[in-house]
């Protein structure tokens, strides 16, 4: 679970939101455009504030929150605030900085933590690393964490 805040979710059938009236599987992952990154572009250094992100699944997504973690020494972390995607959506995460963003972005890694429908959480896992002039996102895994019974997956 990597310490993520844990968020209510009503059970099956909340909001009409139920998988068997029309739910399906969600798939959140960071989706940035071309000037996500780009230290040079014209969201220099804004695009430090967000983190892209699409629901590509066929379901909701409910308390859609990442986490950012940098490596060693620094080990600094950060938490974006929590939102809702209905499937195909697309949204900016806010990213919850208590002060100035970090500028050294060359070796992050990241999790992006949802709720479908039935209250199963999912995790996506990605990088973000530099190339010559950009920063880029590489998705790593995703995976169900816990089913909607609250069995964690292993």
């Amino acid at each position: 679970m990597h310490g993520f805040l844990e968020l209510p979710v009503a059970g099956p059938g909340a909001a009409g939101l139920d998988s068997r009236n029309g739910g399906g599987e969600p798939h959140v992952f960071p989706a940035p455009d071309g000037e996500w990154g780009n230290d040079a572009g014209p969201l220099a250094p804004a695009w430090r504030r967000t983190l892209p992100v699409t629901n590509g699944g066929t379901g909701v997504a409910l308390n859609v929150m990442a986490r950012l973690l940098w490596p060693t020494p620094s080990g600094t972390y950060v938490e974006t605030v929590p939102t809702s995607m209905a499937a195909g959506a697309s949204a900016d995460l806010t990213i919850d900085w208590l002060g100035e963003p970090v500028e050294n972005w060359k070796a992050v890694s990241g999790a992006i933590h949802y709720n479908d429908a039935d209250n199963a959480l999912w995790e996506t896992t990605f990088r973000i690393y530099a190339d010559t002039r950009r920063h880029k996102i590489e998705v790593t895994g995703k995976r169900m964490v816990r089913l909607p019974d609250g069995t964690v997956v292993v």
